[in-house]
This record gives structure tokens, C-alpha cells and sequence, in this order.
């Protein structure tokens, strides 16, 4: 399956305000971004695609990464990049509801199941959030719980905090 998206994998890395950041994208689409992992965890995780050549190529996503640093000095980016994450129907589709929410805004995971058309589900809509394999780009770190405090955030909760004050929003 992994042949059929991605030709070759072509990974970066820079450093952030937030740590490391790592990022993966296939021959049309970026699959995988990690906050603070290890280049050796990271590099693992895309041996996973078997047979695909993984190199590291810093001008091809120099693109998303000029965004990113953007983004990390407090400007209001849109990322355009095609994305391809991996994963359920479900967490797709949540994924996808994510990227409709507007920068410095927030909603609730109740918020995400509505969206989705998929009411009672807040529970799991927080797990396709913690699942999330391109975090910021795709922003589960806007999704709070319905009485405002933060839950979880699958790089911990002071990256969370940190995204959402970026943001200019009030945390709790």
C-alpha cells in the first residue's frame, strides 16, 4: 500500500522553540511529523515502509519548514501542503474536521464528534487526536475539553500550553 502513495520517503529535521522537529513526506504528500523524538526512533519509524529509499533532503521541504519557523515566530500560517497521514476512516475524517478549525480558535472534542456528524464519540475523537502523525500542521493541539481545560496532547501538555499561547489563546 505504502508503494502506492510514496515513490521514495524524504525526511528533515530543525530545531524549534518547541525542540526538535522531524518531518516526513512521500513522493506528493507529507505523512509524518514528530515533536522532540530522537533521529535514531525516527528513522525507524519510516523503516517501516520496507522497500521505499529514505533520504534526508532538506531542500524539498525547505518549503514546510520556512512555514513552520514562520508559525514558531508568531505568524498566522496557512499550510498549504498536500497531506497523506495514515490511519483509520475514523481518524481521518477527524483529522480532516481539525483542519477546518481556525487558527487561535479552539473546540471541544464534543465540538469534533458534531463536526464529524458523528455525535457521542468525544472519547474518541480524543484518541484519533492523540494519534495524530502530523501534529501542528494538522492542529489537534486547538482541541480542548468541553470545561476548557487542556487534556491530552500526544507530545505532552506543555507543547500544548506552548501552541495554544503562540496562538494568543488563553489557557487554563
Amino acid at each position: 500500500m505504502a508503494e502506492d502513495i510514496y515513490q521514495k520517503i524524504v525526511f528533515t529535521s530543525f530545531d524549534s522553540i518547541i525542540g526538535k522537529i522531524f518531518i516526513a513526506a512521500g513522493s506528493r504528500c507529507i505523512f509524518r511529523l514528530i515533536i522532540n523524538g530522537s533521529s535514531e526512533d525516527f528513522k525507524s519509524e519510516l523503516k517501516d515502509f520496507g522497500r521505499l529509499s529514505v533520504v534526508r533532503d532538506d531542500i524539498v521541504l525547505k518549503p514546510v519548514v520556512q512555514a513552520l519557523k514562520q508559525y514558531f515566530n508568531g505568524v498566522h500560517v496557512d499550510f498549504k501542503y498536500k497531506l497523506c497521514p495514515l490511519g483509520s476512516y475514523f481518524q481521518k475524517r477527524v483529522w480532516d474536521a481539525l483542519l477546518k478549525i481556525p487558527y487561535g480558535k479552539t473546540v471541544s472534542y464534543k465540538d469534533v464528534a458534531q463536526m464529524i456528524n458523528i455525535p457521542n464519540t468525544s472519547r474518541a475523537v480524543g484518541n484519533a487526536c492523540g494519534k495524530n502523525p502530523i501534529p501542528i500542521i494538522i492542529p489537534c493541539h486547538r482541541v480542548i475539553a468541553s470545561d476548557k481545560r487542556l487534556g491530552g496532547y500526544s507530545s505532552g501538555l506543555e507543547i500544548k500550553k506552548k501552541l495554544l499561547e503562540l496562538e494568543s489563546l488563553s489557557c487554563r
